[in-house]
């Protein structure tokens, strides 16, 4: 979301800061100027009362005009008395008589008062009370403030536009290797970040995300040839074993306890036989270093291949197995690496048969789907419950049932090879049975055989 970048924090925090001085230094110039205007009208409306002043006399009395928007009222004050010479009508009721050369604040008037000696006479003095109206006056200081506050918000926005697209700018650096690290997998060849000599935090940043991928790539190189050197180590022994017992099962003077033994041992070799080429298979997938090797084979021919070679645990789990080829199959023939698929489909049996309900039926079901130009192969078994995470079951080392036996290897080998040969492989449980269904492309390949890199 916009409000959790990065960008957006920076723009807040600059705008935040930025609008703070500025709201504050525009109030302190509105309260500068507006005492400004203050004072030069207070000093305009004093000059008036002086000149009404200057242009009084009382012998004869004589009282000047006051202006169209002005009322006044004029006292004369000897140490004896105090005589009102003239009033304006409606003229305003003072409470409180202000000091000289004052301009008090009313309702919607300003008021003046000044104070002038009458013939270089101080014991005898003329009093002006001038007003007039402050709506100029408020309308001047009106206007400052919607002056001053426009302008500062424009400069905000401004300021947040400028402050958006320069963290933007800023931040593009950053974009970039975020945009460059979901791009890099795990892989024994990583690709790295391009580290730009700005010597700054950001090469920084660039050289420490390299030096952790290196580490990585270094970690996977190690663990894909640790596989492949103990796989390889392994079969070797695994292979003599199972010669021997072999042989010694041939053997006629052995008693059947003896030979249920080997027979036994031959089955644990043969697993573990398994679980090594898994590892192979492994390693050369992270490696990206394996080989299809494609012929024209026939699809029935493989999956009665698997059949044949899941005979016996299908036997001991008291399971029956139901074949079905669609009639409108006309020609089996697909481009493959035969043993690769055959590894593939006898992990899905066996997975059926390890997770199937007792004393059902698995049936493998072969169509054709001429509009995309593939088989359909299913695998359908019963289950007691419901299997969770569906769609994790491709993950590496992943087990839905972790009491049952397994390393959750089957499943991600079978769906890598699958898409290896163009095909997908997909998972279903409906009406309490669990389905593979696994889409295969007749053809992938004119070539003899491909290589993986």
């Amino acid at each position: 979301m916009l409000y959790k970048s990065i960008r957006f924090k920076i723009t807040l925090a600059f705008s935040t800061v930025f609008s703070l001085i500025f709201l504050f230094s525009g109030f302190i110039i509105y309260q500068n100027i507006k005492g400004n205007i203050i004072n030069s009208d207070n000093q305009e409306l004093i000059s008036r009362g002086q000149v009404i002043a200057s242009k009084t006399d009382i012998s004869p009395v004589v009282i000047p005009l006051a202006n169209n928007d002005e009322m006044i009222k004029i006292d004369y004050i000897n140490e004896k008395t105090t005589r009102n010479l003239f009033t304006s009508i409606d003229f305003p009721t003072i409470l409180k008589i202000q000091t000289p050369f004052s301009v008090i604040d009313l309702p919607d008037k300003r008021l003046a008062l000044v104070e002038t000696s009458l013939n270089d006479s101080s014991s005898e003095k003329i009093r002006v009370f001038v007003t007039k109206s402050n709506t100029l006056l408020k309308k001047e200081i009106n206007i400052l403030f919607y002056i001053l506050f426009l302008s500062n918000i424009s400069s905000i926005i401004i300021a947040s536009l400028i402050s958006y697209f320069l963290a933007g700018f800023l931040l593009k650096p950053i974009n970039n290797i975020i945009k460059t690290a979901r791009t890099i997998t795990a892989s024994p060849k990583m690709e790295f970040i391009q580290v730009f000599e700005t010597n700054d935090e950001i090469q920084m940043l660039s050289e420490t995300i390299n030096d952790m991928l290196k580490r990585i790539e270094n970690s996977l190189n190690e663990q894909n040839n640790f596989f492949a050197s103990a796989s390889h180590e392994l079969k070797t022994p695994l292979t003599i074993l199972k010669t021997e017992i072999e042989v010694n099962l041939k053997n006629t003077y052995l008693n059947n306890e003896f030979k249920s033994f080997l027979s036994s041992q031959l089955e644990e070799i043969n697993r573990l036989n398994r679980l090594i080429e898994d590892f192979l298979l492994i390693s050369q997938l992270n490696n990206k270093s394996l080989t299809l090797r494609l012929k024209k084979e026939s699809l029935d021919e493989i999956i009665f291949e698997v059949i044949r070679k899941v005979k016996n645990i299908l036997n001991l789990s008291g399971l029956k197995l139901n074949l079905e080829l669609s009639e409108e199959i006309d020609d089996f023939n697909i481009n493959c690496d035969k043993d690769k698929l055959i590894s593939v489909f006898i992990n899905l049996v066996e997975n059926a048969i390890k997770y199937a309900s007792k004393e059902t039926e698995i049936k493998i079901i072969i169509k054709e789907d001429n509009i995309n130009n593939q088989f359909i192969i299913e695998i359908i078994n019963k289950i007691d419950n419901p299997i969770n995470n569906i769609e994790k079951l491709t993950d590496q080392f992943y087990r839905s049932d972790v009491l049952k036996n397994g390393y959750g290897l089957g499943l991600w080998i079978s769906n890598k090879l699958i898409t290896l040969h163009n095909g997908n492989m997909i998972f279903i449980q409906e009406n309490g049975e669990f389905i593979v269904r696994v889409f295969q492309k007749r053809n992938i390949s004119d070539k003899n055989s491909l290589d993986i890199l």
